[in-house]
């Protein structure tokens, strides 16, 4: 048999089959770490970029709906749409008052030239014709407070429909603020996901054109 040297310039031993096996194992497990550790840093800058997105797009739907706030109230301000005034005016109800005194006055004297007529033709004198007189003039005071009464709460149910309609107005105004405001931000959204459906759509077909060029070789 030959002699088995030791030390310096011995030939050593060659490597067992477990030796080679532990050390492909070592390199697979080392690939694998390397792997992982792309794979964690991919998905982690796709996060990044997919915040990113998101913060801008709620940046400009901010700034759509700012834009459209602005424009809603130079459309629609308050008293846009018109008012109209509650109740009459001291003008109006002083004129509708002289207007109902002149139509019972006039009436009155008519009333009352038609009333002697008849009572001298009648031959109703002294305390007699005073009395029915006296009650022809009665009954045109009252008329004539009537007539302030009706006024009076002809007032009351104008302004009542007038308040009614104003705050209508008004509602109707900050609607319209309110749908001017969502609509451009609405239209800017859209805008911006037919883009992002766009790019999605271009990303899929290059992925699906790659993977297929790269299944022929």
């Amino acid at each position: 048999m030959g002699e088995i040297k030791y030390g310096v310039g011995a030939r050593q031993a060659p490597q067992t089959m477990d030796d080679k096996q532990i050390a492909r194992e070592a390199a697979y497990a080392d690939q694998q770490i390397k792997n992982q550790n792309a794979i964690r840093t991919k998905d982690q800058l796709e996060m990044e970029r997919q915040q990113r997105m998101l913060d801008q797009s709620r940046l400009e739907r901010g700034r759509d709906l700012t834009e459209g706030r602005q424009r809603g109230e130079e459309l629609f301000s308050d008293g846009s749409l018109g008012r109209i005034s509650e109740g009459f005016s001291d003008t109006e109800m002083n004129a509708m008052r002289d207007n109902n005194l002149n139509t019972i006055n006039q009436a009155g004297k008519t009333n009352l030239r038609a009333m002697r007529i008849q009572q001298a033709a009648q031959g109703v004198r002294g305390g007699q014709a005073v009395a029915q007189q006296a009650k022809a003039q009665n009954d045109q005071q009252a008329q004539v407070v009537g007539s302030e009464r009706d006024l009076f709460l002809n007032n009351i149910a104008q302004r009542r429909d007038a308040q009614k309609y104003n705050i209508d107005q008004t509602n109707r105004e900050k609607q319209a603020r309110l749908v001017t405001e969502m609509g451009y931000g609405g239209l800017g959204s859209a805008d911006r996901g037919a883009v992002s459906q766009r790019l999605v759509g271009e990303k899929q077909a290059a992925a699906a054109a790659s993977s297929g060029g790269g299944g022929k070789k």
